[in-house]
């Protein structure tokens, strides 16, 4: 039988296949069941036959005339009716990805001139991409380089591919391991092999809040969070749960839940998001395994001659409860362990601890950390500490001993570097934010306290920030060293939008007893093409020269240029400088503005046509119907516009809309299809001398039909230098016309009028 279910008073709009045995019991696949929302022993198969009177306190009436079966069951027997505030997640189809190659060079060029002395330098990037992954090499110039050290240096050279599947990541080369909130990284050269969803930002790794709570009756759902409402919607009777709730640092949540009759029911709850967070199941890890990097940005190629290896862990073991592990060793005798948690504290907060311990030739010790956070009645609070007990050692520690080692006029200088790390041996920090109750200002209070083997140094800091106006706001800020009065500073700062890019500032300063004010103006600069960017601004000291300085900036489609001047006192100082790329890729070479983590080529958008990326105008297509957009989000669809009211006269596009999808530091074809066409608007006349009267059909031989319209006027388009036409004038017969178009001239010129006959 075939019937229609209804659900603790609610009508599912279900139809349940269902078998009635002689008894009058009913059975059902399991499956279907569990589809709505009955809670089937998960040990039961899908397709398995279950009897409905053997399921607990569930209460069956079947209807024969209305071919309907009403269920009654208690909300234990219920699965949780799931809403998710962020709707279904939108997973990058990576089926439609098409990566191309190409070869990239990111520059940043720049010239200085200062005391009558003028040199230069430069950071390159060079990148080579395709379907196996990405070879990059970066490198520094620098003409004044310091006496010893080479003018240009390589920094980084790697190999990378990143599954987005299996969200892996491969490299080979230079890297710098990952690691954990409590321990550090060192720069290797060897291979790394970790998870990769820094790269796919359309996967959530955070543990999402959720709200649940159960309805005896079909009810509607309001939700707020800090007083505003979020979500409102409809729940059937039963458990639901409220999953994905919008992102903020704490606060309070409402649900209000009003049933069918009337009847309100408000619940309130702790709210706190916590981005180190991993939802339930997931895992991000870490393998580093190579040679520690030396001197790095000095030298090209200067590595240890031993072999470091750490491995890193985080695993959601629940929503609420984040396990960490990690662990780093030495081919020189370095074994190192540590463990973490991050644990929810019931909405009002988290708790991050950890503990290592190691051991290094003769050396052993520990590190403790903790770290608490959470928002209570609207103020923030955090603090923690941190311990190295005895002779801790990690990787970084390591590397930074074998150094000394090996730099003899250095370890004599720090012959005791091994007992008195220059690692601070405690780390004390606490803080407070808020608003007072009085007033709208954000009040921030923090204090921080490093204790090295040698000298303890203890600070607090004081923030202040107000909005006076939807224009106007302020920013105040005071320092203090408690172990040395002398360092101390206030910073004191008013901010005036002018314009909905042009912003101006005055500022005081003193630091150490010196009093400066400061007024600057600036023009921000946007990210599309042809952008101007600009500002000025002076210092006035009372006891040092002043100071000042103006710059110029303009986003070109080739390049970012930028021009400043400084002055202090009588000494004046310029910098010029270009940011950009050269890209090989597509069929075509380009230079454009420097290219970020993805990028796309726009290919026949038409000669000048505006592009627009994600409705913000980005830049345009160049006389070839090409334009580059040197920055995209990888592995995240991304909508590009084509702006047809900026098309040259003739040109149409086949579409007006194309999503972009490129891999990580590669790119990918943007389509557009525009074309000329070669139309003309035609003036016809009959044998009569008369305008053709509107709406008989006209076919263009060779080409496509068309319809005249008033005063004889037609469009027509597709046309060849020699062209013939014929009208259908219906019981009058057929005529016929002939004429040239300049395939050279204007796009859509008028010709006629022409007489048919």
């Amino acid at each position: 039988m075939v019937l229609e279910v209804v659900l603790n008073n609610t009508d599912t709009h279900e139809l349940l296949n269902v078998e009635r045995a002689s008894d009058g019991g009913f059975s059902a696949k399991a499956d279907d069941l569990r589809h709505l929302r009955l809670k089937i022993d998960p040990s039961v198969a899908a397709e398995a036959m279950v009897r409905l009177q053997d399921l607990p306190g569930l209460v069956i009436h079947y209807d024969e005339a209305g071919q309907s079966l009403t269920l009654q069951a208690p909300a234990s027997m219920l699965e949780s009716y799931g809403v998710d505030l962020a709707g279904e997640p939108q997973l990058t189809d990576l089926k439609a990805m098409r990566p191309i190659s190409s070869a990239i060079l990111n520059y940043g060029l720049y010239d200085t001139w200062q005391g009558g002395r003028n040199y230069m330098s430069g950071n390159f990037e060079g990148l080579l991409s395709n379907r196996a992954g990405i070879f990059s090499t970066t490198a520094l110039y620098n003409q004044n380089a310091m006496t010893g050290y080479s003018k240009s240096v390589r920094l980084d050279s790697s190999w990378r591919y990143i599954d987005p599947e299996k969200i892996r990541s491969y490299t080979i080369g230079d890297f710098v391991s990952n690691a954990l909130s409590w321990n550090n990284s060192v720069r290797l050269a060897g291979f790394q092999i970790s998870s990769a969803f820094d790269q796919r930002p359309d996967i959530v790794t955070a543990a999402l809040p959720q709200f649940s709570g159960s309805a005896a009756l079909p009810s509607t759902l309001d939700l707020y969070v800090n007083q505003q409402q979020v979500f409102s919607g409809s729940v059937p009777s039963g458990p639901y749960q409220l999953k994905s709730l919008p992102y903020v640092s704490g606060g309070d949540v409402t649900l209000v839940a009003t049933d069918a009759t009337g009847r309100q029911v408000t619940t309130t709850q702790a709210y706190y998001y916590n981005g180190q967070q991993l939802r339930q199941g997931l895992f991000e890890y870490s393998l580093d395994v190579g040679a520690p990097r030396l001197n790095y940005g000095a030298k090209s190629s200067d590595y240890d001659d031993t072999v470091f290896a750490a491995g890193s862990l985080r695993y959601g073991f629940t929503n609420s409860t984040t396990l960490e592990g990690h662990t780093e060793s030495s081919a020189d005798g370095l074994v190192n362990f540590g463990g973490g948690i991050v644990q929810g504290l019931g909405g009002y907060g988290t708790v991050t601890a950890s503990l290592a311990g190691s051991h290094y030739k003769s050396w052993s010790g520990g590190q403790a950390a903790l770290q608490v956070e959470g928002l209570v009645d609207g103020i923030h609070l955090y603090a923690g500490t941190q311990r190295t007990i005895d002779d801790y050692f990690d990787l970084a520690r390591v590397s930074s001993y074998r150094y000394l080692q090996h730099n003899p006029l250095l370890s004599a200088a720090n012959a005791d570097y091994p007992l008195s790390t220059a690692q601070a041996s405690a780390i004390d920090r606490a803080g407070i934010s808020f608003q007072p109750w009085f007033d709208k200002t954000t009040v921030d209070i923090s204090y921080n306290r490093i204790k090295y083997a040698d000298n303890t140094m203890r600070t607090v800091n004081l923030s202040l920030s107000r909005s006076l106006s939807k224009r106007v706001s302020l920013f105040a800020n005071a320092f203090t060293d408690l172990d040395n009065h002398d360092d101390r500073g206030v910073y004191l700062s008013v901010n005036i939008n002018l314009d909905h890019n042009i912003t101006a500032q005055a500022t005081v300063t003193s630091d150490d007893g010196h009093i400066g004010f400061t007024q600057q103006v600036n023009g921000l600069a946007g990210q599309k093409q042809g952008d101007v960017g600009w500002g000025v601004s002076n210092t006035v000291y009372a006891d040092a020269p002043d100071q000042g300085g103006a710059y110029l900036s303009w986003r070109t489609p080739e390049a970012q240029l930028r021009a400043q001047v400084y002055q202090y006192g009588s000494s004046i100082s310029t910098n010029l400088s270009a940011e950009g790329s050269l890209v090989a890729a597509g069929g075509g070479v380009f230079a454009a503005d420097q290219i970020g983590n993805a990028y796309a080529i726009v290919t026949n958008a038409g000669p000048g046509a505006e592009v627009m990326q994600g409705g913000v105008l980005i830049g345009q297509a160049n006389s070839s119907g090409r334009a580059l957009l040197p920055n995209i989000t990888p592995y995240y669809e991304q909508h590009v516009y084509l702006d047809p009211s900026t098309l040259a006269d003739g040109w149409v596009p086949a579409v007006t809309e194309r999503v972009a999808i490129a891999g990580y530091r590669q790119g990918t074809i943007i389509d557009f299809g525009a074309k000329l066409v070669h139309g003309a608007v035609l003036i016809l006349r009959g044998r009569d001398g008369k305008p053709i009267a509107p709406g008989y059909t006209a076919q263009l031989q060779g080409g496509e039909s068309f319809v005249v319209g008033y005063d004889g006027e037609a469009y027509v388009s597709g046309l060849k230098p020699h062209n013939r036409i014929s009208v259908d004038l219906g019981p009058a017969g057929t005529c016929s016309a002939s004429f040239d178009y300049d395939m050279k001239g204007p796009a859509q010129p008028q010709i006629g009028p022409l007489t048919c006959q």
